[in-house]
């Protein structure tokens, strides 16, 4: 279990992705569902919190899912150039952090992001590297 999230996988599954080694954190994205699909769905409504590897570079920043248990990567990844990031803002909460994202094309994603996170000792580090180097995608 959370295999995924050893410091040797993260990097080399970026290298294996092509994306260039920058600050990389674990987080979850932000589910996407209305009260009333939760009132008449309950868990089964809308997206559920999938859990990612966020590496942020000078580029940009490369999304690499993991599976539910971050044993391993699904394969899925996306990538976020720096020049079509419209607002990144984080807020800082007592354990859990949100970074929220705006592409000049309208899209907006939420992401939690901890403190600190089982099985992936960097974390605490790079928060705090994370925190000011988000600073330069700001326009």
């Amino acid at each position: 279990m959370m295999e995924a999230l050893k410091e040797e996988c993260v990097i080399e599954k970026l290298q294996e992705k092509g994306y260039e080694q920058g600050i990389y954190v674990y987080g979850m994205t932000e589910p996407s569902v209305s009260v009333a699909a939760v009132a008449l769905f309950g868990v089964f409504a809308g997206n559920q919190p999938k859990p990612f590897i966020l590496n942020f570079s000078e580029k940009g920043i490369a999304f690499l899912e993991l599976n539910s248990m971050c044993s391993a990567y699904t394969g899925l990844h996306n990538f976020v150039a720096a020049n079509s990031i419209e607002t990144i803002l984080f807020s800082k909460g007592f354990l859990i952090n949100t970074l929220t994202i705006q592409t000049t094309d309208g899209i907006k994603q939420k992401i939690k992001i901890s403190n600190v996170t089982a099985g992936a000792s960097w974390q605490k580090d790079n928060v705090k590297k994370m925190i000011g180097f988000i600073q330069t995608y700001k326009k």
